[in-house]
């Protein structure tokens, strides 16, 4: 008797875990516009914690992710869509890599339309 009843409770909990978890099958918006929105307020804090020190370094280090910050800000509905047009969910760092190597070259394509 007490084995069915942990059993019953044990599976009720799996049950409950599966049906509350979000489920979007090939969508992955809300994963990505979420992960977007933390990586530009990491990005902002970064940026005024450091704009105010006494090292150049820094001080570019903090004008940087202020660059970052607003890219993904402004460009979140093309990277949303790009990274929901690659087949399944990445990984945190599939994203970073990602989001790096997209800013890498938006900003050389900047860099090369101001010379």
């Amino acid at each position: 008797m007490k084995q069915s009843i942990v059993i019953f409770v044990l599976g009720s909990i799996c049950f409950f875990l599966l049906a509350a978890s979000p489920v979007y099958a090939d969508d992955h918006t809300k994963l990505y516009e979420n992960y977007l929105s933390d990586k530009a307020s990491t990005y902002m804090n970064r940026s005024e914690m450091l704009r105010d020190s006494k090292s150049p370094h820094l001080r570019w280090h903090a004008a940087l992710c202020l660059q970052k910050a607003s890219y993904y800000v402004s460009a979140r509905q093309n990277i949303v869509r790009e990274l929901n047009a690659r087949k399944g969910p990445l990984k945190p760092h599939q994203i970073d890599v990602y989001l790096n190597d997209k800013f890498d070259q938006v900003s050389r394509e900047n860099l090369r339309a101001a010379q």
